[in-house]
């Protein structure tokens, strides 16, 4: 891979989500710019954990909140910003080679990643 991302590359893409009363059904559905090999998420984190602390090297990742809320910690060795993911309606695009930390997860918060 010769593509060299910035945190500037990881944005907010919208989740497709259609809301009726019986509740919302939220679908990533050609939102993102890759097609997904594995889907994993995160539960039942213990208060002050963090998760996720890491770079992946290859492919793309877009992280949700499922339930609850997180801060998503970006570092591209030149510049780190955060960004707090707090509805499941969001997506946060992450592309290869950015270091990302989840920290401050609230009411049992969940995560769902997928990424190829």
């Amino acid at each position: 891979m010769n593509t060299i991302y910035t945190i500037q590359d990881c944005i907010l893409i919208d989740v497709t989500t259609f809301t009726d009363e019986r509740g919302s059904l939220s679908v990533l559905e050609n939102a993102q710019p890759f097609a997904p090999k594995r889907i994993f998420w995160m539960h039942h984190i213990a208060a002050g954990a963090d998760r996720g602390t890491h770079a992946m090297l290859e492919g793309s990742e877009v992280l949700v909140a499922v339930h609850g809320s997180f801060m998503v910690d970006l570092d591209d060795g030149v510049s780190r910003t955060s960004v707090l993911l707090n509805d499941p309606t969001k997506g946060l695009l992450l592309r290869p080679g950015i270091q990302r930390g989840c920290i401050g997860f609230h009411q049992t918060a969940g995560r769902s990643s997928r990424h190829p």
